[in-house]
């Protein structure tokens, strides 16, 4: 298990799972969560990542990475609506550099992650 302090890309984007699951549809704010667990926002290390890199086009990510104290990392993806063939398409492709990115971030080879990395997709279906 890595520690977060080793890590300023993941310190300086720690908030609490509601935010992250935060959606702004049609002027309206709304939470698929209450929780207030901290998680790190990885669309932030994403961009900070990236930042300066002048990619063509961006990479895609999660939502969130959760770190549990048996060492199990949680990417954590949430979709508020009708989930069509490009959209899972598009959650593939989070999935995929998501896992990109944090390996190469942390320094450790993809098969590293095969028994301590799960994934958890939130839907709203009434939307």
């Amino acid at each position: 298990m890595i520690e977060l302090a080793d890590y300023p890309i993941f310190c300086r984007n720690i908030t609490t799972i509601k935010e992250t699951s935060k959606d702004n549809h049609d002027g309206v704010t709304l939470f698929m969560t209450m929780l207030e667990i901290p998680v790190i926002n990885f669309d932030g290390v994403k961009d900070a990542y990236i930042f300066g890199l002048h990619l063509t086009e961006s990479p895609k990510s999660n939502d969130a990475l959760c770190i549990l104290s048996d060492g199990t990392y949680l990417f954590i993806e949430f979709k508020n609506g009708y989930i069509d063939k490009k959209k899972v398409f598009d959650i593939r492709g989070k999935i995929y550099d998501s896992l990109l990115i944090f390996s190469d971030i942390i320094n450790e080879g993809i098969s590293s992650f095969r028994n301590n990395m799960d994934y958890i997709l939130v839907y709203n279906e009434d939307r």
